[in-house]
């Protein structure tokens, strides 16, 4: 099919996060696997699943958190100011471009 014809067709939504990762090319499947890992210590009663198309994270049953993987870089989105930036999260996720509400991190594995 010809590429043009493709952009308007609808991707699929991965129905965990363990898809959703395993759908990213390989050499970005370690960092997501990092960046989960990093907001499962922080915040070990956050519950985790997909939203807006990416994994996501809710506590007390409002959202939090969500990160995604792109080309060049992987990216945090906060779900509310009130979790911006958790204290217990400066392992160096947090050291990047930042947003209002996201932060763009480079990769880091090429």
């Amino acid at each position: 099919m010809p590429k043009h014809r493709m952009r308007g067709m609808k991707q699929s939504v991965p129905k965990s996060v363990d898809e959703y990762i395993a759908a990213q090319p390989e050499a970005l499947r370690p960092k997501l696997e990092q960046v989960r890992a990093a907001i499962r210590k922080a915040v070990p009663e956050a519950l985790e699943g997909i939203g807006y198309r990416m994994p996501g994270y809710k506590l007390h049953g409002k959202p939090m958190l969500y990160f995604a993987g792109f080309k060049e870089h992987y990216s945090l989105f906060a779900a509310s100011g009130r979790f911006s930036r958790p204290s217990k999260m400066n392992s160096g996720l947090w050291a990047a471009k930042r947003g209002r509400s996201s932060s763009l991190l480079p990769n880091r594995f090429r």
